[in-house]
This record gives structure tokens, C-alpha cells and sequence, in this order.
């Protein structure tokens, strides 16, 4: 086993905070996790040790590299949380294509936290806003529909009343055409009877006076 001053044990502890499961498959986990990497030392002990004394202990039996190190904790965190992701069911895997400069927008915003975590906070924070400004798009959507169902409506009552008025006036002119000819036909028999009048006269004998 390597000598790592105490200040430099407790920098390495800290590196495998995310160790947080006692479980007896937490812990078989983390030991075949080390086996496969070959970072298990021959004479590996248990004991009573947590789970992140355990993984330091095995590792710094066989690094000596600080550096190394902490690239064995980065790797080996991402691998637990893909763990804990996988024994949780209400996680849903997400696989997205990002332009280059989002993405690397992302990364600067996930400093401190995983992106899964900063995702989640975005969309924790701005979820009211979405619905606030879609409940107003289907608003105004709503609203343009019925104005123009109004517009056509009125458009159509304005040609029937159009199409009333055409007739109308054929009508009107109809009967102003028939009165024209009934009072002709009047006229016509007026001056028949007339005539007919006058040729019953110039038929009679003159009147003889005493």
C-alpha cells in the first residue's frame, strides 16, 4: 500500500463521497466494479468499513498518482450513477442531438451539478411559463377562429340579402309590367265597347216627330 499524508487521504475520501449506499448490493457492485478495473488489492478486507472506505483503500493499494486517482473517481461516479439511474423507475433515459454551441452552453451551466440535474432545473423553473404562454397561443388561436367564422357569416348574410333585394326588384318589376298590361287590356276594351257603341247607333233609323 502507498503512503498518502492524511491531508491527502481525506482530499481522495472526499472524491468517493458518491458512494452513499451501505446495501449488500451496493457494495458487491462496488467491488466488482474495482475487480474489473484490476483495483482490488490481494488482500481486500470488508470488515466494517463503509463503502467509500472500502473503494479508497482498495484503490490507493494500487495508485500512487493523485491525478489517477481522481480520473478512477470520475470514472467510477458515472458509473454508479448510471446505476442508480437504472434501479430508478421513474427515470426515463433522454438521447438528444445538441447544436455545438448549446452544448457547450450546457456544460458551462452543469458545473457543479450533472446536466440530468440542470435539465431538470430548467425545466422545473420554466414549466409554469411554457403553459402560461401556450394557454395564450391557443387563446389567440381560438379567438382568430371565431372572428373568422364571424366574418364569414356576415359575408354570407350579405350576399342572401343581396340576392333578396335582385329578386325584390324582378318581382316589383313583374307586377308594375302586369298593371301596365291590365290597364292596357282596360283601355282596349274600353274603346271596343266604344266603338261597338257607335256602330249600333249608325245602324237605327232617325227618329221620325209627330
Amino acid at each position: 500500500m502507498f503512503n498518502f499524508t492524511p491531508e491527502d487521504q481525506q482530499k481522495i475520501i472526499k472524491l468517493f463521497e458518491f458512494l452513499d449506499s451501505e446495501t449488500p448490493a451496493a457494495k458487491a457492485w462496488i467491488r466488482n466494479y474495482l475487480v474489473r478495473k484490476g483495483l482490488n488489492s490481494p488482500q481486500e478486507t470488508w470488515a466494517a468499513q463503509s463503502s467509500q472506505l472500502y473503494a479508497v483503500d482498495q484503490i490507493i493499494s494500487c495508485l500512487s498518482n493523485f491525478s489517477e486517482i481522481k480520473l478512477v473517481a470520475n470514472q467510477m461516479s458515472n458509473a454508479w450513477r448510471g446505476r442508480k439511474h437504472r434501479q430508478n423507475k421513474n427515470l426515463v433515459n433522454l438521447s438528444v442531438g445538441l447544436d455545438k454551441a448549446v452544448s457547450i452552453k450546457l456544460s458551462e451551466m452543469s458545473k457543479g451539478l450533472t446536466q440530468a440535474e440542470i435539465i431538470t432545473q430548467l425545466i422545473e423553473d420554466n414549466y409554469p411559463t411554457f403553459l402560461a404562454d401556450k394557454r395564450e397561443q391557443e387563446r389567440k388561436r381560438a379567438d382568430e377562429k371565431a372572428a373568422a367564422k364571424r366574418l364569414k357569416n356576415t359575408n354570407l348574410i350579405k350576399k342572401m340579402m343581396g340576392q333578396t333585394h335582385s329578386e325584390s326588384s324582378l318581382v316589383a318589376k313583374q307586377v308594375n309590367a302586369a298593371k301596365d298590361l291590365k290597364d292596357i287590356m282596360i283601355m282596349i276594351e274600353e274603346i271596343v265597347s266604344e266603338l261597338t257603341r257607335n256602330d249600333n247607333n249608325q245602324g237605327k233609323p232617325p227618329s221620325t216627330k209627330d
